[in-house]
């Protein structure tokens, strides 16, 4: 929306003439089984794997997210959850260093971008998105709605035209590392509401960002039904 705006303002167009289409992807099927990827990562039978996924930046905020895990050991000993950090960056060296300083290994682990990364989104309980600059509308986070997932991010740049908080995540404010805890915290403690902000990711994605959605919107376009 911001984009649009801003196309709008440059160019001098009529609302009107400007449609928003976001870009979509094809969901390959699920090739390693849910269970098989949580026994990889998890002890505790009934604890949540929560996931985040991005490359390792100061801009995608994952130092809080770390800083958040740290408040959720003191408060649960890591005997609820596990948090697993899929990507690769110029901050590993620097996430990984304070994983070991807080000890705070058993809650947390960092692993390489996964070419099948839709099992770990099959796999996983919650998504969190931590970005505090440079996201638009984030792949990740759309991707994490077609698995179903709740959603716990910023509210920040496009993610509130994904996230509507109190029906399919938490918005949270960018860089609050006390908020983010909280927000995992709420999610992890109420599984009617997890299930319910889930349902409503699917159905959002559903309805808005799967491909058969976008290429209805093109047709909009190329028959001139929008205007």
């Amino acid at each position: 929306k911001y984009a649009r705006i801003k196309l709008i303002e440059t160019l001098k167009l009529r609302t009107e003439d400007v449609l928003c289409i976001p870009n979509t992807f094809e969901k390959p099927p699920i090739q390693v089984s849910r269970q098989n990827i949580r026994q990889r990562f998890i002890k505790e039978q009934n604890a949540l794997l929560i996931g985040c996924v991005g490359e390792l930046s100061p801009n995608k905020g994952q130092h809080h997210l770390l800083v958040a895990v740290t408040r959720l050991k003191e408060q649960y000993g890591c005997r609820r959850f596990k948090v697993i950090l899929i990507g690769e960056g110029p901050e590993r060296d620097n996430y990984s260093n304070y994983i070991i300083e807080h000890s705070i290994g058993d809650c947390i682990e960092i692993i390489p971008y996964q070419w099948n990364i839709f099992d770990y989104y099959n796999a996983m309980d919650i998504y969190v998105q931590p970005s505090i600059a440079s996201d638009d509308l984030p792949f990740a986070v759309r991707e994490a709605m077609s698995a179903g997932l709740p959603i716990i991010a910023s509210n920040f740049a496009g993610i509130p035209e994904l996230i509507t908080d109190g029906l399919n995540g938490r918005l949270v404010s960018p860089g609050d590392s006390d908020a983010l805890a909280k927000a995992i915290s709420y999610l992890v403690e109420h599984e009617p509401i997890r299930r319910a902000y889930g349902d409503a990711s699917r159905r959002i994605y559903r309805e808005r960002l799967c491909p058969q959605a976008v290429i209805g919107a093109y047709h909009k376009l190329l028959n001139g039904d929008f205007l």
